[in-house]
């Protein structure tokens, strides 16, 4: 979406929330990227079943060479078994043009192997792995 006023190109953002592994009751940041966007600043907020864990706030933006923006927000958690099949959704607001994308993440629960070749595969801690949807 690009809306040109007085000469100045403005452009709202892509927004992106890439896979990641997450350990059970293990620190954990979800990132979710905003893209493409003119002028800055864009605001982050998130949100866990439906309900805003984290209200939106803004976040450093860096110059592209392309002469756009790019800016990362994080959700810093430790994941319970509570938390497994549950939507965790991001959502990116850009002033400029008026522009919101959201994009959700579920969590589900999977075993993760370790061991060595004497001890057999254990396993030892359930790991999750976040699926985006949009």
């Amino acid at each position: 979406f690009l809306v040109v006023v007085w000469g100045f190109l403005k452009s709202s953002p892509t927004l992106s929330v890439p896979h990641q592994w997450v350990v059970l009751d293990t620190k954990t940041q979800l990132k979710c990227h905003a893209d493409g966007f003119y002028p800055p600043p864009v605001s982050f907020s998130w949100t866990r079943a439906g309900e805003v864990i984290q209200p939106p706030y803004q976040v450093e933006v860096e110059l592209t060479p392309d002469g756009y923006y790019r800016a990362v927000g994080n959700l810093t958690f430790y994941p319970s078994h509570e938390d497994q099949n549950v939507t965790f959704g991001c959502k990116v607001s850009h002033t400029e043009t008026r522009w919101e994308l959201q994009n959700q993440t579920l969590l589900y629960f999977k075993p993760r192997a370790e061991g060595t070749a004497w001890q057999g595969g254990v396993c030892r801690e359930p790991a999750w792995f976040s699926e985006s949807r949009q």
